[in-house]
């Protein structure tokens, strides 16, 4: 699969903070007190999905706390649809947490992948430039 830069700003629309309920002190307080969490979300197989929603926020700011510590550059993985056939709402399918981490820091540039149809993708990313050329899905 083929590896792209984009902006970070240009996922600024799938702020992962406002889907968590979190905010930046709550990750500062997170990295000032070394209160991190390694530990990824794992659609089902991680045992802070069954916990209450306090401890919800929680681990989700002491998750994007480490990786703003512990850089994690594999690539986020979207789905930009196809128009006229499906959209998601929320196109990122894997990478919340660190994409989170690099609005953090606020870093330039992200890498990503995508799927989904190509000139959707570009009027998506007009600004993009391809990292690692691979086989498109």
């Amino acid at each position: 699969m083929t590896v792209w830069i984009v902006p970070t700003e240009s996922l600024a629309d799938q702020n992962p903070y406002e889907l968590w309920d979190i905010n930046y002190q709550e990750i500062a307080q997170c990295i000032l007190e070394n209160d991190l969490d390694k530990r990824p979300w794992d659609y089902g197989d991680n045992p802070v999905q069954a916990c209450d929603k306090k401890y919800d926020r929680l681990y989700h700011a002491r998750r994007v706390s480490y990786l703003v510590v512990n850089p994690c550059n594999i690539p986020i993985e979207l789905d930009v649809g196809i128009p006229g056939i499906c959209y998601p709402e929320f196109i990122i399918q894997d990478g919340n947490h660190r994409l989170a981490s690099f609005i953090f820091r606020k870093e330039k540039y992200i890498t990503i992948t995508y799927s989904g149809d190509v000139n959707f993708f570009k009027e998506l990313f007009p600004i993009r430039k391809i990292l690692k050329k691979g086989k498109q899905k």
